[in-house]
């Protein structure tokens, strides 16, 4: 976790830095003389770093979330990815095994729903829920495989589509998409 308090010091060091500077600008206009013409200039220097200061602190929940959000983006897409080569598999697995074709209708929307998730883009909010429906989907896809050579008893397939349903619409969510397109 260097790489996390080293973006927080980093953050918490600009934003020092940004304070500093106001501090400096202040001290600069109480100086000068309301009547001085340098003092119109001095002034709109002072807002301006103030304005800065408030766009940053205005980023800087996100500034100091993305590195856990970078590693939930790497656990989401790795897990999803895994899920569609196992369906993948499984689907393979049909036509070499010779097993009923009624599989494909199981699998056959678990592999297109799985290699769909693989591209999903995770933004700040909403990435801790996310990463959770990633790995909830790896115990749906143990159930799968038991299931499908035999070692459960097909009743739990009311178990597991629920369990695929729960994790697409955890997928699906995304309570943080309020911005423009391809912002995090």
């Amino acid at each position: 976790m260097s790489g996390t308090s080293g973006t927080k010091a980093s953050i918490g060091q600009r934003h020092a830095q940004l304070q500093q500077q106001i501090r400096a600008l202040h001290a600069a206009v109480a100086a000068c003389d309301p009547d001085d013409d340098a003092y119109a200039g001095e002034y709109e220097r002072l807002v301006e770093a103030t304005r800065d200061l408030l766009a940053f602190e205005q980023q800087m929940p996100e500034l100091l979330a993305e590195p856990e959000r970078a590693v939930s983006e790497r656990i989401v897409r790795w897990s999803w990815r895994g899920q569609a080569v196992l369906a993948a598999a499984l689907v393979a697995c049909v036509f070499v095994l010779d097993c009923t074709w009624w599989w494909l209708l199981l699998l056959l929307p678990y592999l297109a729903g799985t290699v769909a998730g693989s591209f999903q883009t995770i933004r700040v909010t909403g990435h801790r829920s996310r990463r959770n429906a990633a790995i909830a989907l790896h115990a749906v896809a143990v159930l799968v495989v038991l299931l499908f050579f035999g070692l459960l008893p097909m009743w739990l397939l009311a178990v597991i589509i629920p369990g695929w349903l729960g994790v697409a619409v955890t997928s699906s969510e995304d309570p943080g998409n309020t911005g423009p397109k391809g912002q995090r």
